[in-house]
């Protein structure tokens, strides 16, 4: 099964349904089903649309390479290169290992704005800009090799063993599949729907997963 945001029928599927889960545009799996969404969460399905809920998910999912992003473009400016790589390192770990657990429903809009590339792209050529012109070629690089790094997700693999860790110690869901339940709980309580039956959402994921890992072997 394909979806599609609201209103726009021609427009491509922002996610499908398979037999392990759902699998947005984004490449983000959730192992979960449309059924098992309007079961857990019929009204904040109904205010929202299952496309819209996905897509503020998907947005979460990217808050640390985006956070880091923009973290690093004013470390920049503020302090030397080196100092500016160490704590946006700091930033992109700290918020890969909490974001999953931690979602602001209302921050997530803004969130999705800063997620687009080319806003990302126009903040990276203003700073590297300034910083050419006032001949500061270390942090040019240090921004350069960074913006490079993080879009092309190298840090996230990199640290993604520590992350994996971290996440299974805290809750046995995936780190897209807690932020979803999340997604839905806040946007559950923003409006005041009943969130009970979303308790039961996680042993339904987990069952899908443990599905997904056998259809693999």
């Amino acid at each position: 099964m394909f979806g599609r945001q609201n209103g726009e029928r021609k427009s491509r599927p922002t996610w499908v349904e398979l037999s392990e889960g759902i699998l947005t545009a984004d490449g983000v799996w959730y192992h979960t089903r449309e059924e098992d969404l309007q079961n857990f969460a019929p009204e904040v399905i109904e205010h929202y649309g299952i496309s819209v809920l996905l897509g503020r998910s998907d947005s979460w999912v990217k808050l640390p390479v985006t956070a880091t992003l923009l973290s690093l473009i004013l470390f920049l400016l503020v302090v030397s290169p080196w100092l500016a790589a160490l704590y946006a390192l700091a930033v992109f770990l700290l918020l890969s290992l909490l974001s999953p657990f931690v979602v602001f429903f209302g921050l997530i809009p803004t969130v999705s704005r800063l997620n687009h590339p080319i806003a990302q792209g126009l903040g990276y050529i203003a700073v590297l800009t300034f910083l050419a012109a006032n001949n500061q070629m270390a942090a040019l690089g240090v921004g350069l090799i960074g913006f490079v790094v993080l879009r092309l997700q190298f840090v996230t693999r990199l640290i993604a063993p520590l992350s994996s860790r971290f996440h299974k110690a805290m809750s046995p869901l995936s780190a897209p599949d807690s932020i979803l339940r999340n997604v839905l709980i806040r946007a559950s309580l923003k409006h005041g729907y009943d969130a009970g039956a979303l308790s039961k959402m996680q042993d339904r994921m987990l069952d899908i997963m443990n599905y997904r890992k056998k259809s693999a072997k």
